[in-house]
């Protein structure tokens, strides 16, 4: 298992570290590129950068923002208003890329933007927006990096506010090397791209500081958010169809009233994953608790049954995927995989590999590894022991 590395205190905050790297990234490459979402960690981001570019006397800070169709009016409210800042160059981008549908297993991808699906856009493409992409082949997004540079040779540093805290796996993206950790080469542009994350360590509580005491703008959707009780730590911006933004979904049905109708029609499985998101149904809940095979079959044929309900073309994704957690579990645990409570060693047990196989994991964002990483085994082990499993 790789080396996930324990967080070190400074006497430091993270604002002054934020900009210590921002100078940094300027030193050692030949451009740099914000990547904005519009929500509230780009938006610290990209005042960050403004006020370490206004120093070297680098501005206007070159901002990529791609646009994802199904997004609030005030994040598209927001972003013009960032696109109008004469300390800005901002590229807006409503191109067809790929995204995932965590809604649905048999339509398990969309398209923003793609013009086969007119009809069904969630609002009218920004008369401003750049609609075509050299080079574009309805990539991910990450993938198409290397399209917004130029091939002359140089570096560029891409700027994301991707922060630890967010996920398990934005955790491991910093936390397993010491030194550079928030450096990392792209692996679609090679050797183009550098990605850059210089906000990794700060809290969502951070993020709030800058509006709050500097005065910074910032989308307003996040306002409704709060009047509708959401915490703060639960506000997404992002469009809701993937396997984790779904679980907000109800938040625009709530927030977004006037969009709700379109967006339940723009992708399969929407309105059903507005109401069951965060149950069995998509393999959601606490602890296994709602997570058994069907009636009647092992968690072996329930793993296949549930591979066999995704489309032909990811079926061997899925699988190939839960084979590499059992090769990794057999040469480093040794013993049978344990149905529900995570090994110690690996994290691996059959009820994590049962919810893999029903919701595909195609972005490979689960690891069992990170099953032992927090107060999972004690808890589900006192479960299990309710229950005389354990």
């Amino acid at each position: 298992m790789p080396t996930i590395f324990q967080k070190v205190e400074i006497d430091k905050t993270v604002y002054e570290l934020a900009l210590e790297r921002l100078e940094r990234v300027y030193e050692l490459h030949d451009n740099v590129i914000v990547s904005f979402s519009g929500g509230k960690d780009s938006t610290a981001l990209l005042n960050l950068t403004i006020e370490v570019a206004t120093t070297l006397k680098k501005l206007p800070v070159d901002v990529v923002f791609w646009d994802e169709e199904a997004i609030a009016p005030e994040t598209h409210d927001y972003v013009n208003r960032v696109r109008q800042r004469d300390d800005v160059n901002l590229r807006w981008l409503a191109v067809p890329v790929t995204h995932r549908n965590g809604c649905s297993t048999t339509s398990p991808y969309w398209y923003p933007w793609a013009e086969e699906d007119r009809d069904l856009w969630v609002r009218d493409m920004p008369e401003w927006a750049e609609k075509s992409l050299p080079g574009n082949k309805r990539h991910i997004i990450p993938a198409a990096n290397g399209l917004l540079v130029p091939r002359d040779g140089k570096v560029t540093a891409v700027l994301t506010g991707v922060r630890a805290d967010e996920s398990v796996n934005r955790y491991r993206s910093v936390a397993m090397r010491t030194t550079n950790n928030w450096f990392t080469p792209d692996p679609y542009a090679k050797g183009s791209v550098v990605l850059a994350k210089p906000i990794y360590d700060w809290r969502t509580i951070d993020v709030w500081v800058g509006p709050h005491e500097f005065g910074w703008d910032y989308n307003r959707a996040y306002d409704l958010y709060d009047k509708a009780g959401i915490s703060p730590s639960q506000q997404r911006v992002a469009p809701p169809y993937g396997e984790q933004p779904m679980k907000s979904l109800w938040m625009y049905q709530v927030c977004h009233p006037e969009l709700w109708d379109k967006m339940v029609s723009r992708v399969p499985g929407a309105a059903t994953a507005a109401r069951y998101a965060q149950t069995e149904m998509y393999g959601m809940g606490t602890l296994g608790r709602e997570m058994r095979p069907p009636d009647g079959m092992t968690w072996e044929e329930g793993i296949r049954y549930y591979i066999s309900r995704h489309p032909d073309y990811v079926q061997a994704q899925i699988a190939n995927r839960l084979k590499g957690f059992m090769a990794t579990h057999q040469r480093l645990a040794k013993r049978a995989i344990p149905d529900i409570v995570p090994d110690p060693i690996t994290g691996l047990s059959w009820r994590f590999m049962l919810r893999t196989a029903l919701r595909g994991d195609l972005k490979g964002r689960d690891d069992p590894s990170f099953q032992i990483s927090n107060d999972g085994i004690r808890e589900a082990t006192a479960e299990a022991a309710e229950e005389g499993r354990y």
